[in-house]
């Protein structure tokens, strides 16, 4: 347990030292300001290797921080109060940052905030080396898709794609634009006699209706079976306005 305690903190040890060492080499003199802050504001700024550049007024204040990345970078302060500092190097992306100052945590003024651990903070984006290759460009546009060939059957034919109509389907009937599709043919079937029964609706009202041989009707037609028909019944017709039929005398 001891020595994986000590391991860690070797290890942050490490990190750290590496960090400060970055940080005091000199720093590219090509900051600019981050796309993350707030209008208008110059500061904090990124730079070509990736360096965070912070700046604050803090006239009162004994110690200034820029902490970043689980670092905490000192910031220095000029005559006319505003603390300056810069970072080690960070990886590419966006990092959540604060100031210290005498020890409080605050957020950066000059940043956007950003919803993050449960809070508001500063944000800042580190630009990636190749983000030219990603950004938004102002190409022409067309259209990306693929063209299938349909391959033939010698047993049945299939759908292809032809330039114009040539095959007319009964003349002078619709065709629903909304679901382009030829119109129905009546299937080419004999006439079948079907014969009567008592309607259901009858049974219920106590009415009986003769049994007749109605006339042949082709098979799409079956549904007449399954729905009244209108003034068959007052309480089931819409027109309620003629009696119901009425028994014949023997």
């Amino acid at each position: 347990m001891k020595q994986s305690i000590m391991t860690r903190w070797l290890l942050a040890m490490a990190v750290s030292a590496v960090c400060l060492a970055q940080a005091e080499q000199p720093a590219v003199e090509d900051f600019k300001p981050a796309s993350t802050n707030q209008p208008g504001r110059d500061y904090p700024q990124v730079n070509s290797e990736g360096r965070v550049r912070a700046r604050i007024s803090a006239p009162e204040a004994q110690r200034v921080q820029l902490d970043i990345s689980a670092v905490k970078y000192d910031l220095v302060k000029d005559s006319t109060g505003v603390w300056t500092g810069d970072s080690a190097p960070q990886d590419e992306g966006f990092h959540y940052y604060q100031l210290w100052i005498d020890g409080a945590a605050v957020p950066d003024p000059n940043s956007l905030y950003f919803y993050g651990a449960s809070r508001w903070g500063s944000g800042i984006e580190i630009p990636a080396k190749d983000q030219d290759f990603y950004a938004l460009k102002n190409v022409p546009h067309g259209q990306v898709r693929e063209d299938l060939a349909v391959d033939g059957h010698p047993l049945a034919p299939q759908a292809v794609d032809e330039p114009a109509v040539r095959q007319a389907v009964l003349a002078g009937r619709g065709v629903d634009a909304r679901d382009p599709q030829p119109s129905e043919v009546t299937l080419a079937l004999p006439a079948v006699a079907v014969r009567g029964r008592q309607r259901p609706d009858h049974v219920l009202v106590g009415q009986l209706e003769p049994v007749a041989l109605l006339a042949p009707e082709a098979l799409r037609q079956l549904e007449d079976l399954l729905v009244a028909r209108p003034g068959g019944l007052p309480a089931l017709d819409p027109r309620h306005g003629h009696p119901p039929p009425t028994r014949p005398q023997s």
